[in-house]
């Protein structure tokens, strides 16, 4: 698979989000939502999550070259005075955490991932990365180029607001820094596995 998936791959360092959306058009578990629009603006587009439960996973590929506001929320969003409250926020870096990935359910706790088999739950600015949030039985994992590096135990997060939105949801973002491409999937069966939509430097 990585030598299928590495052909036609563009110059080191770029990103590839067609051949991503179509490695996930041919997956058995194909996404409920897939948006490979640019987004780089606080709750720019507004996704249907309703018809996810139980196990899914919500993927990105993303690209955040520095820290510039030490938080970065990317999905999900508490709102009182639209009445809106997908209870999970996806964070990129995680608020008060000096950079580490994270996830916050909303009037409870603002979850740092616990980093497991020796990794490095460390927001990975700099290139760009494919990232992988899931949850998975009664925990939640992340995922970064192919590799789980996280996990917070007894916390499996679900959003599935029919207006969820995507975007730069808190936090701040310069130039082509952003989402490129997102996908949420149910109940993805096989091992994550980095799509090689990303030559690194």
């Amino acid at each position: 698979m990585w030598a299928t998936l590495q052909q036609g791959l563009p110059a080191q360092g770029v990103m590839n989000v067609t051949t991503w959306a179509q490695h996930q058009a041919q997956m058995a578990s194909t996404p409920e939502v897939l948006v490979t629009s640019f987004i780089n603006q606080p709750s720019q587009q507004s996704i249907d999550l309703n018809a996810l439960s139980g196990e899914v996973s919500y993927e990105f590929i993303v690209h955040f070259a520095t820290d510039r506001s030490n938080s970065l929320a990317i999905l999900g969003l508490r709102n009182n005075s639209i009445g809106l409250n997908t209870v999970w926020s996806l964070r990129f870096e995680q608020y008060s955490s000096n950079g580490k990935l994270g996830a916050t359910k909303y009037g409870a706790a603002d979850h740092t991932f616990t980093a497991v088999n020796g990794q490095s739950i460390n927001s990975p600015y700099g290139d760009p990365v494919h990232i992988v949030f899931l949850a998975r039985g009664s925990n939640s994992e992340v995922w970064v180029n192919g590799v789980q590096v996280g996990q917070i135990s007894g916390q499996s997060m679900l959003i599935n607001d029919p207006a969820t939105p995507l975007g730069i949801n808190e936090g701040t973002v310069q130039g082509v820094e952003g989402i490129y491409g997102f996908a949420a999937i149910i109940a993805r069966c096989r091992r994550m596995k980095s799509q090689q939509v990303i030559k690194k430097r």
